[in-house]
């Protein structure tokens, strides 16, 4: 397909050419640039690894108009676009048709233009080099114009001398978005699929030494991984099969798509395939060793990541504390009425509207940083499957609670309104406090609870296999060995493999009881395990060892994560005990200290009544902002935790309640504390 619209492209390109001398190029130069381009890092790359977007470049060079370059809009841009967001720039083009075709022109140019190009093979982009760079560059002078307007709009109003640096603004925003949106972006997404991949390949990798111990032929093992539902390594599979089938030798197309991917251990796992192609050694075998080095690497990374999180909390504490203490403590002195005359101490250097930025707009930007910081930075094990309301829905159906997300949703905010007004009468923090916890609790219980049943059956499933393991290898059956793990204890577990079982009762095959209690499971593992039992009985491998070795590899996930959360143990009680006790006892301390400098000027009369009045505006500021201040530390720590200690943010309704109840308990203690030490004072 991306053959014919190049040749679609090239052929509307000649059209626009007046003279056929103008075509004078010396193509064993263009041969030697192509030649290059392939030459790059051999780590990653190959000689066709983006041999279609090589061919793009090089026939935009051989062509010889780098510098009259030209796109049908509506034709060609809107070809193999995503949404209609995409379709819609593709109209600006021609209005904008010079500027873009110029810094369209000198990112093919220059290497940048080589590792977009690798990037967007690996990110899988359905859409050709040159109509990534232009609808990039579009969005980007869209994005650029419409954040200069606001900023001219700003600066008109407030600081009109500022008006002429929109000039320079705007060139900077839209080369920084060129480069986010035509590099940063397609380099993300590849190595997210990379961290995908990772997820899926331990499974994966049992999988295709399942079947090869079988007898089944590595292409059709292939087909079989690409057929089940791996996600994105399915996706990597499906792209090799076609190469296969287009006529691209086996071992070259495996290693194709090793250089492609992200994921190291992947590459490693083909390497090993091709290696072990060459020599003729045991494939199963290898994978099965290739499989293991994988579970221990998962180990390794949780080690890693607990040691990268002994700088972290001191970063907190600087983050969540000191800055905030700090602007806080200067916004209290500036506005305090304690200059000559009775007039503001530091006039302008911290005003209401400076505090208000800092607070509520730079401070929680810095934590959803550092939140996605160490969301990126995690071993990634396992992720959820569903998502959005639906998934939300499966929560409540799971608690037997018949109500639509949308309305139980609806519901809990007004009843979290309705708790919080009630409380905003006896005190504005006591209001806070029940909106929010009301909020979380609501909202976030479901979630929990349907989260907690998923752990505990993932707790039991190593067991539960071992023990269908043991029973088959002693001459039993798989029926016999399944209806033998029913009567055992296992929690939530045996209900569910009780509910299998009536389903074989009723009629239904071995296949289709799996595939309902895979269905009713929401747990990769689980789902992973039983796609391995079903092509174990449809291949006819030797599942008792299968199975044996996906309960050993389960443990080995559990042993990582208990050490996991071993690690970091540390960091998370400097971290409950910086935002839960340490910051909200100095806010207490800054809210009576910034009143206690009104209140000297006040009485002392040496106050103006126009400084008092900005005074008294911006402790009321103070005031509000350190309240609600609090409350986006705590649930940032909240998140942080979460996402550390357990690598899930569900985890939130169960650490953010406690830790804001304990928060403002100590905030309130401390102004107590420290307005009886100066009640004698003023």
């Amino acid at each position: 397909m991306d053959s014919k619209k190049l040749e679609l492209l090239k052929s509307d390109l000649e059209k626009n050419k007046s003279k056929k001398d103008d075509l004078d190029v010396d193509l064993d130069a263009v041969q030697n640039i192509v030649k290059k381009m392939k030459e790059k890092d051999k780590n990653i790359t190959s000689e066709s690894l983006s041999e279609g977007h090589l061919k793009e470049l090089r026939e935009v060079i051989s062509q010889g108009r780098l510098s009259q370059f030209d796109v049908d809009a509506e034709n060609k841009l809107a070809a193999n676009t995503e949404g209609t967001l995409e379709k819609s720039a593709a109209k600006y083009y021609k209005p904008f048709k010079k500027l873009v075709d110029s810094v369209v022109l000198y990112i093919l140019k220059n290497s940048l233009g080589k590792k977009i190009s690798y990037y967007l093979t690996s990110a899988n982009y359905k859409r050709t080099l040159v109509q990534h760079l232009v609808l990039s560059t579009i969005f980007s002078l869209l994005i650029a114009s419409f954040l200069s307007f606001l900023l001219l709009i700003i600066f008109v109003a407030t600081m009109p001398l500022w008006t002429v640096s929109i000039l320079f603004i705007w060139p900077i925003l839209f080369l920084v978005f060129v480069f986010i949106l035509s590099y940063v972006i397609p380099m993300q997404k590849a190595k997210s699929r990379g961290v995908y991949i990772d997820i899926e390949l331990p499974f994966a990798l049992r999988h295709i030494a399942t079947e090869l111990q079988a007898g089944i032929g590595l292409y059709k093992v292939l087909q079989s991984v690409a057929a089940n539902d791996y996600g994105v390594l399915s996706e990597e599979m499906n792209r090799t099969i076609l190469e296969i089938e287009n006529g691209t030798d086996t071992k070259t197309a495996l290693r194709h798509s090793a250089l492609r991917s992200q994921s190291k251990n992947y590459n490693i796992a083909l390497f090993h395939i091709v290696r072990t192609l060459n020599t003729g050694g045991n494939l199963a075998s290898t994978i099965n060793s290739v499989a293991d080095t994988v579970s221990f690497d998962l180990l390794e990374s949780t080690k890693t990541f607990g040691e990268k999180m002994n700088f972290f909390g001191i970063i907190f504490i600087f983050m969540a504390i000191v800055m905030p203490v700090f602007a806080a403590i200067l916004g209290a002195i500036a506005n305090a009425p304690l200059g000559q005359d009775g007039s503001l101490f530091l006039p302008g250097v911290m005003t209401p509207t400076t505090l208000t930025l800092i607070f509520a707009v730079a401070l929680p930007i810095i934590f959803i940083f550092l939140v996605y910081y160490i969301k990126m930075i995690e071993p990634k094990m396992w992720f959820n499957l569903s998502k959005g309301l639906d998934r939300y829905q499966v929560f409540l159906y799971a608690l037997k609670i018949k109500i639509p997300a949308k309305i139980w949703i609806v519901l809990i905010f007004f009843a979290s309104i309705f708790l919080g007004i009630i409380g905003y009468f006896l005190d504005i923090k006591i209001g806070l406090l029940l909106f929010v916890n009301a909020l979380v609790l609501g909202l976030g219980l479901p979630m929990y609870l349907y989260f907690k049943k998923i752990r505990e059956i993932e707790r039991y499933w190593p067991d539960s296999l071992k023990l269908i393991a043991d029973t088959m290898k002693a001459g039993s059956s798989f029926d016999f060995a399944l209806r033998e793990v029913s009567t055992a204890d296992f929690g939530p577990l045996s209900f569910e493999i009780n509910e299998a079982i009536r389903r074989l009762e009723m009629g239904d095959s071995m296949y289709v009881a799996l595939s309902y209690l895979a269905l009713r499971i929401e747990s990769k593992i689980v789902r992973r395990t039983i796609t391995l039992i079903q092509e174990s009985l449809r291949t006819g491998a030797q599942l008792a060892d299968v199975l044996e070795e996906i309960a050993n590899d389960t443990k080995q996930l559990f042993r990582v994560k208990k050490e996991r959360q071993t690690k970091t143990m540390l960091q998370t009680i400097f971290i409950v005990a910086a935002s839960a006790i340490v910051a909200p006892f100095i806010f207490g301390m800054t809210r009576v200290i910034t009143g206690f400098l009104t209140d000297i000027a006040v009485n002392s009369g040496i106050a103006a009544a126009e400084a008092l009045q900005v005074s008294l505006d911006a402790q009321k500021t103070i005031f509000l902002l350190l309240d609600i201040y609090i409350v986006i530390e705590i649930f940032a720590a909240a998140s942080m935790i979460s996402v550390m200690r357990e690598g899930d943010l569900s985890f939130v309704v169960l650490f953010f309640p406690v830790l804001i109840t304990i928060g403002y308990i100590v905030y309130f203690i401390s102004q107590v504390i420290l307005n009886l030490m100066l009640s004698g004072m003023v």
